[in-house]
């Protein structure tokens, strides 16, 4: 839990910083494309314990209770590299004040020149308006998401009940 709440509380401003760095128009592309590299950078960051102990001859073995030492370095490589790139952005990002981001939001929506709805009823003109192919997306997006939240739930007590054959508190 608390290395998730990190996570997230160390990420979620660079989501931020796409939506105050890009126009209107780029924004939804934008976040797929972050969307995209964080995926790559999940299944490059599931490498390294790997790395280490086939790569590097770190050892992969652990005693009761120990965490292997491939996992550790990998652990400790993985916040080095958190930091780095955090610390590369806070220091070669621009920051915008809120005056210059209206002008930049103004000069947007003159590039778009359509008009916009201001309530919730655009949304409805947009599944509408969706090409069939993206209606079938969102419906295998939203149930993959879901089988992927009940897999989190569920796989740590299926794993302890069924192959430890036991449960937490027994």
């Amino acid at each position: 839990m608390l290395m998730d709440a990190s996570i997230n509380v160390t990420m979620e401003p660079f989501r931020a910083l796409i939506g105050d760095n890009l126009p209107n128009v780029q924004r939804s592309l934008g976040f797929s494309v972050q969307t995209v590299l964080i995926g790559i950078g999940a299944v490059i960051g599931s490498a390294p314990p790997y790395v280490f102990a086939n790569q590097l001859g770190v050892s992969s073995a652990s005693g009761f209770g120990t965490v292997p030492v491939n996992v550790l370095y990998s652990f400790y490589f993985g916040a080095l590299i958190l930091l780095i790139t955090i610390l590369w952005s806070v220091f070669t990002t621009k920051e915008y004040s809120p005056e210059e981001l209206i002008v930049f939001d103004q000069r947007s929506e003159k590039v778009l020149n359509k008009p916009t709805k201001k309530n919730f009823l655009v949304i409805l003109d947009d599944f509408k308006a969706m090409p069939r192919t993206m209606k079938k997306l969102g419906y295998v997006q939203f149930f993959s998401w879901f089988a992927l939240f009940m897999m989190w739930v569920y796989m740590t007590p299926a794993v302890a009940e069924h192959v430890f054959y036991k449960l937490e508190g027994e």
